[in-house]
């Protein structure tokens, strides 16, 4: 886990504030924009709340989680928020090029993700123990457990094994939707199979390395994969359903 009590999982997703930070939060407030396209060029208008949702989620819980760790009613909801930023990334990832997400394998990988991090967040906000030295009482925590959150501190724990599997499934998806696609669309699916597949490796390199691996030219390596990982699928599914519409009316 990082300093500030994230669960390991997120740590790979942290960004160091600085230069790349201003870039990064200009994508993600482009992003919210997408929604307008995929609303007109979609058939489920859900896409388009999600593309809305994602960037206040990812913002809530990886941009603003550290500096509020020490306002204890607030840090286990930005947490909250963030975890559930994984799942928004996969659905956006994994959608039928009308904006649906009809694929059995997409669908569980929503599930479980939802499941697993909806989970997290309620053993966070019911015993979250703030990290020794803090005399501030937690809003939330009805069942105060050391042992839980010093397991969620763990490396490698049930959280991030699952977290990593359904990483490499997303991938694996991402590249079977590229390499069955149709020809029109399959110049997307690719950038998007090859975005997910590097952010997969890369995140578990990472994870594997701790934090030093978020350092030096590995660190810029870092920036450079989440952007593209962060910001970048949800223009790959603004264009994906664009194309498929723009085929449809010349159908």
């Amino acid at each position: 886990m990082s300093a500030a009590g994230v669960p390991a999982a997120l740590l790979s997703q942290h960004l160091s504030p600085g230069y790349a930070d201003v870039v990064l939060f200009v994508g993600l407030a482009l992003v919210p924009l997408l929604a307008v396209p995929t609303w007109t060029d979609g058939a489920s208008p859900v896409l388009g709340w999600v593309q809305v949702a994602y960037p206040l989620f990812f913002s809530f819980g990886f941009l603003w989680a550290q500096p509020a760790y020490s306002v204890t009613w607030l840090w286990p909801l930005l947490v909250f928020a963030g975890n559930l930023s994984f799942v928004a990334i996969w659905w956006l990832a994994t959608i039928d090029d009308d904006g649906s997400l009809r694929n059995p394998l997409a669908r569980l990988i929503v599930t479980l993700g939802t499941a697993l991090w909806v989970g997290v967040g309620f053993v966070i906000i019911l015993c979250w123990v703030p990290r020794a030295g803090w005399t501030a009482h937690d809003a939330y925590a009805f069942f105060p457990s050391p042992a839980a959150m010093r397991y969620l501190d763990e490396d490698w724990n049930a959280v991030t094994w699952i977290y990593t599997v359904l990483l490499v499934a997303t991938a694996a998806l991402t590249c079977w939707l590229a390499a069955t696609s149709v020809a029109s669309d399959r110049r997307i699916r690719w950038l998007i199979a090859v975005t997910t597949t590097v952010d997969a490796g890369w995140t578990i390199w990472v994870q594997a390395n701790g934090p030093s691996a978020e350092t030096g030219w590995s660190g810029v390596v870092t920036t450079v994969e989440q952007f593209g990982a962060i910001v970048a699928i949800p223009y790959f599914a603004v264009l994906l359903t664009r194309r498929a519409a723009a085929m449809a009316r010349l159908a």
